[in-house]
Order: structure tokens, then sequence, then C-alpha cells
């Protein structure tokens, strides 16, 4: 082998890591245990999942979708259980946070969104 090919290969192995990382979608598993509003649209109690890519978040369970901005921090320890911090607003709870069990990601989660199958 060449020291040229040894390098070929090694950039051809480098994209190819780098093209699947940026397709990567974190998933993560949350249960609601109160009605909930995100992107306008109230979920009923009940486990969710939450897949998460760049800077949106799809929080789906069976047919209902609903699609919001996130954003993604890192807590300053780790969250023992997943957690969830709303606000109130009104009569609505809407959820503002997701921390993450067993990691130290926090999810910020925006008003905006759109939802499906309702």
């Amino acid at each position: 082998m060449t020291i040229k090919s040894i390098l070929i290969k090694s950039a051809l192995t480098f994209a190819a890591l780098t093209m699947g990382a940026v397709g990567y979608a974190a998933t993560y598993n949350v249960t609601l245990l109160k009605p909930t509003t995100i992107a306008g649209k109230t979920l009923a109690p009940g486990s969710y999942k939450v897949e998460v890519n760049n800077a949106t978040a799809v929080i789906t369970r069976g047919k209902q979708t609903v699609e919001t901005k996130v954003k993604t921090e890192a807590a300053t320890k780790k969250f023992d259980s997943t957690t969830l911090k709303y606000y109130k607003d009104g009569e609505n709870y809407k959820l503002q946070e997701i921390g993450i069990g067993g990691s130290t990601t926090k999810l910020i989660l925006s008003d905006g969104g759109t939802a499906s199958g309702f």
C-alpha cells in the first residue's frame, strides 16, 4: 500500500462517518401525566416518542404528531429521571422543557410548530 492509497481510504472513511453523524436523530420516550399543550395542540396523557433532529422535535403517539422547534442544552448535573417542566397559560399546561433521565441533556421547546392527526 502506498501513502496515497492510505490517505484516500482514510479520507473516504472520515467522509462516511461524518455523513452518518449529520443525519443522526436522537429519540427519547416521555410520559405526559396531564393534558399538555405543544405547538397549539393539546395532547392527552400517555407515552410519547420524541425525536430530535437538529433544531426540530417531532412528538408522536399513534397517528398524532406534533412538530416544534427545540434547543438542546447541557444541564449542570445528570437528571435522575426524565423530568417535564410546564408553565400554565390560563387553563392550559404548556410543555416548556424536558430533562432526559440518566443524562445532562435538556430539551427546551418553542411555542411554534405544527400538528397533524388530531
